[in-house]
């Protein structure tokens, strides 16, 4: 069996000025998603982008070679003051910012009921506008938010970053920065519907000092916490009740059932009440919180105890979560045998940490960005130390080693270059006898990471999944190592097995959840029952290098 790369898949360039007359186009040619989720290339959208005539009249067509013009681009008809009427294509959806600023003879304009955003200042200065076209101009601008609208005419027309193109609802709600309210304590309200479109989602960073707490409308089907990163003064999240998502309880935010706690507002004093339904968190729920200073949990809650400051198993001995307002010198008790997921994370004013004899396991990113712990010595109990589990601790300079120490997950001291020259040495020969242990040399890997954008936040990186980029091995019969440097979730890229033209069998444990399109193109050698193995856990198109869905 041979592969080759589809005749039609070419590189074709991004976007095209072009002049027809007096008005300046830009033609858009891009790779997107359409409305089920698949990949295209050829996604196409005309921006009008210039006038560049003097008539006093102007009309503009609806599209160029079955092309739709969807978009009024930024200043296009900016300061032409000799512009009397304009007419619209029916399929505008948008008009840009400063689009028609300073026609100030500009008497007459039809709005398409298709447009869903006016930019600012689109129509400044244009005086002579009739009463009713300035009420229906005012109608379509929105000076509180900005938003970004799927469109479904087939296949999604990407218009720019910001927008795209005939949807059934607003995706994105966001906050602008530039008018600061007047007064303390206010509440932001997100309205449920823009233009007679729901809102679905609501990013809300860097809220301006006045707002400590945002009402949601029933709409709302997408939170997380890095909606709301930056905003240190928010207190409190209100949930409108009939939201089939989520709930609010207390400030902090849940979903529907008060099972899992999604994140807790930066700016929430004091004590957060866990509720008794309440049974996990969101790994990222507390991020960045200084200002609780303690849990109450309900006594009906089979899950969790709290004390002073600190959220534990109901066990008592686990230690879950401990609250930056600790003391610098901190004491876990005895009993505890585990410290949690990101139990300590950036708590960056604790100095000294005592732990417990009865400590086994250190979850990943336990003490991730513990900058002023310069000590640490752990009781010769300990076994396993987790991913990221002490990375960012700067000022560590010494680690006591336990000799049942067996398991250092991934990058575990990342960014610790104070660690002395033995430490590390004896940290590298754990590891290396890890790696061999686990049989996993002969790859190269990383933990998963997601790509974020300017919408969707930074770069996420998950220390629960290991990808495995490259198989460096020649062997014939190949086994996927179930555990990779203490992470037990395994993702095959793309190009892993890539031409690997030897291997006649690679046997998958259960902890490989998904393998990636293309990742064992060119693996002509395998067998047939194997192949129809994978192909039925994984989909035919983990051996195709450009699967049909392109």
């Amino acid at each position: 069996m041979t592969f080759k790369a589809r005749e039609e898949y070419v590189e074709k360039p991004e976007k095209t000025r072009t002049v027809y007359g007096d008005f300046q186009y830009l033609v858009w040619q891009r790779e997107g998603f359409d409305s089920f989720g698949d990949w295209h290339w050829n996604l196409k959208d005309i921006i009008f982008e210039k006038y560049l005539g003097s008539s006093p009249s102007v009309i503009i067509t609806g599209e160029i070679n079955n092309i739709p013009i969807t978009k009024i681009g930024e200043n296009a008809f900016k300061n032409h003051d000799e512009i009397k009427a304009v007419s619209l294509p029916d399929k505008i959806k948008i008009i840009g910012d400063n689009a028609f600023k300073g026609c100030v003879n500009l008497k007459k304009i039809n709005l398409p009921v298709n447009i869903v955003h006016i930019g600012k200042s689109a129509f400044e200065g244009c005086e002579k506008l009739s009463v009713k076209c300035k009420n229906a101009i005012k109608r379509k601008q929105n000076n509180l938010f900005d938003y970004m609208v799927f469109f479904a005419d087939g296949i999604n027309s990407i218009i720019n970053l910001r927008y795209r193109g005939n949807a059934s609802s607003i995706w994105d709600c966001k906050y602008k920065k530039p008018d600061k309210p007047a007064g303390k304590n206010l509440t932001l309200v997100i309205p449920g519907n823009i233009e007679g479109l729901p809102v679905i989602t609501a990013r809300l960073n860097n809220l301006p000092a006045g707002f400590t707490a945002v009402k949601l409308p029933a709409s709302i089907k997408d939170l997380t916490a890095k909606y709301f990163d930056k905003s240190d003064h928010l207190e409190k999240i209100i949930i409108h009740k009939n939201n089939p998502v989520y709930k609010s309880i207390d400030g902090a935010v849940y979903d529907k059932a008060g099972e899992r706690l999604l994140f807790c507002p930066r700016g929430k004093t004091g004590v957060l009440k866990i509720s008794d339904s309440m049974k996990e968190f969101d790994n990222y729920a507390f991020d960045n919180n200084i200002k609780l200073t303690n849990f109450i949990v309900s006594k009906n809650n089979k899950i969790y105890s709290a004390k002073n400051g600190a959220l534990f198993n109901k066990n008592g001995d686990k230690l879950v979560l401990c609250l930056p307002c600790i003391d610098e010198q901190c004491t876990i008790p005895e009993g505890i045998k585990t410290i949690g997921l990101k139990a300590f994370y950036y708590c960056t004013h604790i100095t000294s940490i005592n732990f417990p004899k009865s400590l086994k396991i250190i979850e990943d990113c336990a003490f991730w960005g513990c900058k002023n712990i310069k000590e640490i010595i752990l009781e010769e109990g300990v076994t396993d130390i987790g991913v990221w589990s002490f990375k960012s601790c700067e000022n560590l300079d010494t680690f006591k080693i336990p000799k049942a120490l067996v398991n250092i997950g991934y990058e575990a001291f990342e960014g610790d270059e104070n660690l002395s020259a033995v430490c590390k040495k004896r940290i590298k020969k754990i590891i290396s006898e890890q790696i061999k242990r686990e049989g996993c040399s002969a790859y190269d890997y990383s933990l998963y990471g997601i790509s974020g954008s300017e919408w969707f936040g930074p770069v996420h990186i998950n220390p629960d999944v290991m990808n495995i980029s490259k198989y460096r091995g020649r062997d014939k019969v190949v086994t996927v190592p179930p555990v990779i440097c203490g992470v037990k979730n395994i993702i095959i890229g793309s190009e892993a097995f890539r031409g690997c033209d030897f291997i006649k069998e690679i046997k998958l444990p259960a902890s490989v959840i998904r393998i990636e399109s293309g990742a064992l193109a060119g693996c002509v050698s395998l067998e047939d029952k194997n192949r129809r193995s994978i192909a039925k856990r994984f989909g035919k198109d983990v051996f195709e290098l450009f699967p049909n869905e392109l």
